[in-house]
């Protein structure tokens, strides 16, 4: 589903899946060009009012190489230094509120100037004939790397409840209530057709 603010200065441009969320900000050239813009904070509110803010993936150069900096929540501030971003970590039928701010000033002080919000609807997993699931991609597995129960271990290393745990984490709904689920609900002989999806990388020389 598609979702737009297009109020104010800074504009949003929300798409929403099952799973992942997309989200597009705009603000005026005029606005960032030549100014103190430093990115921005994105903090996204559940229907039971739980706030998590969602950090970028790139660091402050100078914060990292500041040997006077020991604190690592301003060592590694984040803020999303890009105008398209992505929220992996959204669940399927669940109503979200983003607040997104541009934010001005330096890279240890900074603070919002431009700030606006959107409610969305994520789409539900089973609803209709057919149904889409996804496993966590490239990117959006780098929260297992970040898991302290994992460890950024291998799978195969991990203990039993822990390897459960990471097997449910890393397929999403795609194993337990997607491929599971629609063999359970076979009631005679049935066909299951698989179809792979590979890229291959070709050298020219």
């Amino acid at each position: 589903m598609r979702f737009k603010n297009d109020t104010g200065s800074l504009k949003l441009y929300f798409v929403a899946g099952t799973q992942t969320v997309l989200m597009a900000f705009d603000l005026p050239e005029a606005k960032v060009k030549g100014s103190d813009f430093m990115g921005f904070s994105i903090e996204r509110t559940d229907a039971e009012g739980k706030k998590q803010l969602l950090n970028g993936s790139k660091h402050f150069d100078s914060l990292i190489h500041d040997s006077n900096i020991t604190d690592p929540k301003i060592k590694y501030a984040s803020l999303v230094q890009a105008f398209f971003w992505k929220d992996y970590l959204a669940d399927p039928g669940q109503e979200y509120t983003y607040k997104v701010s541009a934010m001005y000033g330096t890279a240890l002080h900074f603070a919002p100037k431009y700030t606006s919000s959107i409610t969305i609807s994520t789409e539900e997993l089973n609803k209709g004939k057919h149904s889409v699931y996804f496993n966590y991609g490239v990117t959006g597995s780098q929260g297992y790397a970040k898991n302290k129960e994992f460890g950024n271990k291998r799978v195969s290393e991990l203990g039993k409840d822990a390897y459960a745990k990471a097997l449910s984490y890393l397929s999403r709904e795609l194993y337990n209530e997607g491929l599971t689920g629609f063999l359970k609900q076979a009631k005679t002989k049935s066909t299951l057709y698989i179809v792979l999806f590979m890229k291959f990388n070709t050298l020219n020389s």
